[in-house]
């Protein structure tokens, strides 16, 4: 997920001023920075941990005022920096890619990780000849580690289809 959006941030960027948003885990490892640094030496990373905005989508308060003012406190650094493209480094900050644009501006571009991860992936099955080629549509199981109480329907809104099986595994 690191090396596919670190490689379209650092394809994207203008000013080679990239932000990093993620959670305290994920910025405490400095993965993003390393990798930012080893794809171009001259890219400035500046980081920002939001842990508040994975209980915000996980509470399905998308388009709440308080959602909005959290965004911009978190973000305010990143537009002091000057950044341009920003790396969405948590898988539930893309349900908040709206919010965060309009706190950053229409000049800065988001990095979703997903989308060049999908194409990573892509062109590695296709090269070890993996690709399945039917035209059936794979049946979708979802496995958690636990079951925030929104959780269905978020993924319905996020995925855009009923989630009909949702199993949680217990370690």
């Amino acid at each position: 997920v690191i090396s596919p959006a670190v490689r379209r941030a650092t394809e994207t960027t203008r000013n080679n001023r990239v932000g990093v948003i993620a959670t305290q885990a994920t910025i405490a490892s400095g993965s993003y920075d390393k990798a930012l640094k080893r794809e171009n030496a001259q890219i400035k990373v500046f980081s920002a941990s939001c842990p508040l905005f994975v209980p915000l989508v996980e509470e399905g308060w998308l388009a709440d005022p308080l959602t909005d003012k959290i965004i911009e406190r978190y973000l305010k650094p990143l537009k002091k920096h000057k950044v341009d493209t920003v790396i969405l480094g948590c898988t539930h900050y893309p349900l908040l890619a709206k919010r965060i644009q309009k706190a950053l501006g229409r000049h800065v571009r988001l990095i979703d990780s997903a989308e060049p991860t999908v194409h990573q992936l892509a062109s590695e099955l296709a090269a070890r000849s993996l690709r399945h080629l039917g035209n059936g549509r794979a049946e979708l199981n979802i496995f958690v580690s636990d079951m925030p109480r929104n959780f269905k329907k978020i993924g319905e809104d996020f995925l855009g289809e009923k989630l009909r099986r949702v199993e949680v595994v217990r370690s």
